[in-house]
């Protein structure tokens, strides 16, 4: 009887001792997995942070260029709105330039008048 049961317990430890050891190699392999899905993590990880970051940096230069068209054009406003305001003070002082001609005309021509009045009253 205690032959058998030695017999018995001998085969019970044996499976034991191999469940043991298919567990044991099965947690190797788990953890390869692991590793290998923490370093395609990892790198994926990696690689999203790389990409955001020259996101940034592509914004941040479209914000550069917009701010530095923006102030150019701000600049030729202001030169446009100079040469407008440069070319009404023309536009202006040739107004008065007509006017002042034409009040000349029309006193030379008053004056003439005037002046065949005190012939013609002289006569």
């Amino acid at each position: 009887l205690e032959e058998e049961y030695e017999k018995k317990r001998a085969v019970v430890e044996e499976e034991i001792a191999r469940n043991d050891q298919k567990n044991q190699t099965k947690m190797e392999e788990l953890k390869g997995e692991l590793l290998q899905a923490k370093e395609a993590w990892v790198q994926e990880k990696t690689s999203l942070e790389d990409k955001v970051e020259k996101f940034r940096k592509m914004v941040a230069e479209m914000e550069a260029d917009a701010l530095e068209q923006a102030h150019k054009l701000e600049v030729m406003l202001k030169e446009r709105d100079e040469m407008m305001k440069e070319a009404e003070k023309e536009e202006e002082k040739e107004v008065e330039k007509e006017e002042e001609k034409e009040e000349i005309e029309i006193s030379s021509i008053l004056g003439s008048q005037d002046s065949e009045e005190e012939e013609n009253d002289g006569a």
